[in-house]
């Protein structure tokens, strides 16, 4: 994503049911390159079929909502 879109250049992005078919920690680090490439308070709207379940499957010390909302 880092190679497309400047820092701070977008202004929404939206995930609609992609989180649950990715690997965990590829969506870490597409996390981290999401919050490079968004404007400051810009929102990032994610959907997935069962929020608890995708949360849950995570394989780190790191839970899924601080790498998201943090």
């Amino acid at each position: 994503i880092r190679e497309h879109y400047d820092q701070n250049t977008v202004d929404i992005i939206h995930a609609g049911h992609f989180f649950e078919h990715i690997p965990w920690t590829t969506g870490k680090q597409l996390m981290r390159d999401v919050r490079e490439i968004l404007r400051p308070f810009a929102p990032i709207i994610i959907t997935v079929p069962d929020y608890q379940k995708t949360v849950l499957q995570g394989e780190s010390d790191d839970s899924a909502e601080r790498i998201i909302f943090g």
